[in-house]
């Protein structure tokens, strides 16, 4: 099989299609990724028939990943939503604990 470049009026007058900009806003201005669109057609292949083409689209990055971190919101909803019922069940145990049961004169019929 032979492979063909072919080049569109997209790639001219907008460069900017294939620049994603929620990895841009979360890596920033560095050009260190490339965006690969693959499409190809062949009328004997599955899904062909829906739509003439299939298509592969990729993001490739280049270097190190940026290091990731929890924000402070995230573990605070983290302590709370962990710390309160941890609380409650350790303040549970301590009551059951500490509760001293109080013996009655009273005796049960049956």
């Amino acid at each position: 099989p032979s492979m063909q470049e072919q080049h569109s009026i997209d790639d001219e007058y907008a460069p900017a299609v294939f620049q994603s900009p929620i990895v841009r806003a979360f890596f920033g201005s560095q050009n260190n990724f490339c965006a690969f669109n693959l499409t190809f057609g062949a009328s004997t292949g599955p899904g062909y028939w829906d739509q003439h083409y299939l298509s592969w689209s990729m993001l490739l990055g280049v270097g190190f990943p940026p290091v990731d971190g929890l924000s402070p919101l995230v573990l605070g909803i983290m302590a709370v939503a962990l710390g309160a019922p941890g609380l409650m069940l350790l303040g549970g145990g301590l009551v059951l604990l500490l509760h001293h049961k109080k013996y009655s004169e009273y005796q049960s019929i049956n």
